[in-house]
């Protein structure tokens, strides 16, 4: 029997119309569908591995609507069997690499196994590895590897700063992707700048969050989100610097983020911006002054220059700041 192109077209449309609607008979039919047609593909079809992909990604989905775990561990039985059908030298072994990696991040993120971790990071970055040249998707696995080993754990800060710097560079001006990765490289560049105390990662946080604002057009749902990064970005550099025009810059963007706010969104979100928003102009309160004064007697700085006028104190944070 060779008719699984076309069940694999009908549970295909499935699939779209669950993702469309969320209705969950349509995610239990491009399921079904999906499992025929890997039943009936040979072990050694060349599209095996696709067939294979297409069930665990639908598994997946279909967990993340119904918390279902029993979905969950089969997407990742899945995937890995789509990954062993995709051998070294398979042009889409890359995917199936990257594809795996986010469903045992998943897995990790319902379970909390270390092991699903490690793999999930590991994989990530074999997808990078792996890529062929000139891969339309190497965005897409260089950001998932930059966001696998940023979350995972502070120490792999460096390795997920120059995964994302490269996500951005591959990604073409025109793609609505694009703003994703530069608001991903600055939020790891100001994490790791509250890690290091480096000045030219907070100026570069600062940076790829304005190009992640520039990248979006009014009306844009995540545009609110970037102006918030960027407003955080400026806000914490003042605290740094003392520049007025950063803390000018911070409460515009700020107000801008509440103004773009989907109405539909939640009062308390909206509130909480707002509040943020028309607060960062207060004077630091008594226990942050004293934090700053300890920061002074202390005498530590940060920056790598020679020239003094380039270093700041390093000034612990409080819940004010």
């Amino acid at each position: 029997m060779s008719d699984w192109p076309e069940l694999n077209a009908t549970a295909s449309a499935a699939f779209d119309t669950f993702t469309e609607t969320g209705e969950p008979r349509f995610a239990d039919r491009a399921v079904d569908g999906f499992r025929t047609v890997c039943d009936l593909v040979p072990p050694d079809h060349p599209q095996r591995t696709m067939y294979l992909a297409n069930l665990s990604v639908t598994l997946i989905s279909r967990f993340e609507r119904t918390g279902e775990a029993t979905d969950l561990h089969e997407a990742v039985r899945t995937g890995r069997l789509a990954l062993a059908a995709a051998p070294a030298g398979h042009p889409a072994r890359a995917g199936r690499l990257s594809t795996l990696s986010s469903l045992l991040w998943t897995r990790y993120e319902y379970t909390g196994a270390l092991d699903d971790l490690t793999e999930a990071v590991r994989t990530a970055g074999e997808a990078v590895t792996s890529a062929n040249p000139g891969d339309p998707d190497m965005p897409v696995y260089l950001a998932r590897f930059a966001n696998t080993r940023f979350q995972s754990h502070l120490r792999y800060g460096d390795a997920a700063v120059t995964a994302a710097g490269r996500a951005v560079a591959a990604t073409a001006d025109s793609d609505p992707l694009r703003a994703g990765w530069w608001s991903n490289l600055g939020i790891y560049l100001r994490t790791r700048f509250e890690r290091t105390g480096s000045r030219s990662d907070l100026d570069l946080a600062v940076h790829a969050a304005q190009q992640a604002v520039t990248a979006t057009g009014d009306g844009d749902p995540d545009q609110a989100r970037y102006l918030s990064d960027l407003g955080n970005s400026l806000r914490t550099r003042h605290h740094l610097t003392g520049s007025d025009t950063d803390l000018d810059q911070a409460i515009e963007t700020g107000r801008r983020s509440v103004r773009a706010t989907p109405a539909g969104a939640d009062n308390a979100i909206r509130a909480g911006q707002a509040a943020c928003s028309y607060s960062w102009r207060s004077p630091p309160s008594r226990s942050c002054r004293r934090m700053r004064r300890r920061a002074r007697v202390t005498g530590s700085v940060i920056g790598s220059g020679s020239d003094c006028s380039g270093r700041a104190l390093a000034m612990p944070r409080c819940g004010r700041c």
